[in-house]
């Protein structure tokens, strides 16, 4: 009836964490487009990714792009499937884990941005 197939489901173990631990990354979320966009401008980091999820022509997707030095060095693209099976809301979350990956793709990268323009997803 679903057509769920146990095996193509990946297997993710939870980890314990100390009630002190901190993340070795921050999150920024701008008050407004503008504050953004300034920012930007003089953030002087090696590699940016920006990624975005949406609908088009009633299917749901996502995409993820990697820069280095301003310039377009990876891109990864994710059909998930029919807008009737799938939300945006999904993808938001899909976007972020292709940026993942396309940083844990690379070596030696020590600071990184990541663009994102959903904080539900954040």
């Amino acid at each position: 009836m679903y057509k769920i197939t146990p095996s193509e489901f990946e297997d993710i173990r939870p980890i314990q964490t100390s009630p002190k631990w901190t993340p070795r990354y921050t999150t920024q979320i701008a008050t407004s487009r503008n504050l953004v966009l300034e920012e930007m401008e003089t953030c002087s980091h090696e590699t940016n990714v920006y990624s975005d999820g949406s609908g088009i022509d009633r299917k749901i997707g996502a995409a993820a792009v990697m820069f280095k030095q301003g310039v377009e060095t990876h891109t990864l693209r994710k059909l998930v499937g029919d807008e009737c099976h799938h939300t945006v809301y999904e993808v938001e979350v899909v976007r972020l884990t292709l940026a993942a990956q396309l940083i844990a793709s690379e070596n030696l990268i020590e600071h990184v941005i990541i663009g994102a323009d959903n904080q539900v997803a954040i």
